[in-house]
């Protein structure tokens, strides 16, 4: 059941990767030219785009290979996809089979536990395995550059936690309704109002990205530890609903 589960996501898998591929050679290729675009704000004279002299010192901190590595990649443009790649994985694990009323056909060869475990644990592969390659990617360039991946290790811890956390979530929507659209859509809708809520300060916790695309604020260690417990908890009580559900 594993393989299949696994064949069964490997076109979303193939889908994201080439969409993710195709960001990051446009990223890559585009060094210099981004590079010199913020140079060429410092000469700017309009006040709404600040004081010029803020881009020529950004400017030269992109040809820093590294700091061009965990700014344009890794938070500005990777980092944005994590929670919805979660969504996309998991928001029809369950669902799926229900529209398709193949439950029972399932139930008649294996035991619910397993086969919450198999479905879970295939999707979390797929995740992972996903997270890993956005956060080595940087590599294919790194021959002409001083990179040095330790550097943006946090980065990596906060892609796998904030994947876990959503990938959580869209489990147990995937598992509580018994349609493919409705789990999605209220993964969605869910992303979006702790996205929102968590734009007040006291309410910095709710907002994931912040989490995600910036992981050397003082609370990092803090909300990795609180994340996990909740994406764990939200796990096992999908797992108590569905070996309870009346499929």
């Amino acid at each position: 059941m594993f393989k299949k589960e696994i064949k069964d996501l490997t076109i979303k898998f193939l889908v994201v990767l080439i969409i993710l591929t195709g960001l990051f050679i446009f990223i890559f290729a585009s060094k210099d030219s981004i590079i010199e675009s913020t140079r060429a704000l410092s000469n700017t004279t309009i006040p709404l785009l600040g004081n010029g002299e803020q881009y020529e010192i950004l400017a030269q901190k992109l040809e820093d290979f590294n700091f061009y590595v965990q700014s344009q990649w890794y938070a500005k443009n990777s980092g944005q996809f994590i929670p919805f790649i979660s969504i996309i994985f998991a928001f029809s694990i369950f669902a799926l089979e229900t529209d398709k009323k193949t439950f029972y056909f399932l139930l008649n060869i294996i035991d619910r536990k397993k086969i919450f475990f198999i479905k879970t644990f295939s999707v979390f592969f797929m995740i992972f395995l996903l997270m890993l390659i956005i956060f080595f990617m940087p590599l294919i360039f790194a021959f002409n550059n001083e990179f040095n991946i330790l550097l943006s290790i946090r980065y990596l811890i906060s892609f796998l936690i904030g994947a876990f956390l959503w990938g959580s979530i869209s489990i147990f929507f995937s598992i509580f309704f018994n349609d493919s659209l409705k789990s999605f859509f209220s993964s969605i809708i869910a992303l979006t109002l702790t996205t929102i809520i968590g734009i007040m300060p006291l309410f910095n916790f709710f907002n994931t990205f912040l989490y995600v695309l910036n992981p050397f604020g003082s609370s990092f260690w803090l909300f990795t530890f609180l994340y996990l417990i909740l994406g764990v908890t939200v796990l096992l009580f999908s797992r108590r609903y569905f070996l309870n559900k009346d499929l």
